[in-house]
């Protein structure tokens, strides 16, 4: 999650929203394992598992960014995210009854955003390059998830289906809008020193898609 800005929020530390993001990540990951190791047959419940881990992952290497190497916590720690989001897409093709399998070509996508962040991170230094990868990723499969629950809604779960089809329709549109602002964003050395509104943003969605991903789970997923 790239949004770097001189921005000032005051008391608002960047990093400690990070790493209270980490722990709500990993306290929903260990109830996403458990209840995936009873359900292991539940197609939907195994990729919502994978994002939510996978965000784990890589929001290690991020909140450990300056002390470790870059490939670990700003490549690895990205295309993880790239990874957990494709998880994500496939999930809601399982919740909407669409076969989620997993083909091959889903590796083009993820391979172009891995070959794009080494590009613009040791070829050509570029932190608004990779801002644009990462968000332009996050809203093609993020519009593509609210087209699959707009047209799949439920009659047993329409509310649900309804409000989260509503919930990912804003997350495009916030993505996209950072999609567009990427080119006028001003940026500090020190990554954690940043506080772009946008990246606020991210820091929030991630954990709003957590909540959302517990209550697929009680709502939606394993009915």
């Amino acid at each position: 999650m790239h949004i770097e800005n001189s921005q000032d929020f005051g008391l608002l530390d960047v990093k400690t929203l990070f790493v209270v993001s980490t722990v709500i990540l990993a306290i929903v990951s260990t109830i996403m394992v458990f209840s995936y190791l009873k359900n292991k047959q539940n197609s939907a419940l195994k990729y919502l598992t994978l994002f939510i881990a996978i965000h784990f992952i890589g929001f290690i290497g991020f909140i450990l960014r300056n002390q470790i190497p870059d490939f670990i916590s700003i490549i690895v720690a990205n295309t993880l995210f790239a990874v957990g989001t494709l998880c994500l897409y496939l999930a809601i093709k399982a919740i909407t009854g669409i076969n989620p399998i997993w083909h091959n070509r889903y590796f083009i996508p993820v391979l172009m955003f891995f070959i794009g962040f080494i590009i613009f991170t040791y070829i050509e230094y570029d932190i608004r390059a990779r801002i644009f990868i990462y968000y332009f990723f996050c809203f093609i499969y993020t519009a593509s998830i609210a087209w699959i629950l707009w047209s799949n809604i439920s009659e047993r779960f329409r509310i649900f289906d309804r409000a989260s089809a509503l919930f990912f329709t804003i997350l495009a549109i916030v993505f996209l809008g950072v999609v567009f602002q990427a080119s006028f964003l001003r940026i500090q050395a020190y990554y954690f020193s940043n506080s772009n509104t946008f990246m606020i943003l991210s820091i929030f969605i991630i954990n709003l898609l957590s909540f959302w991903t517990l209550g697929a789970i009680k709502y939606r997923v394993k009915n």
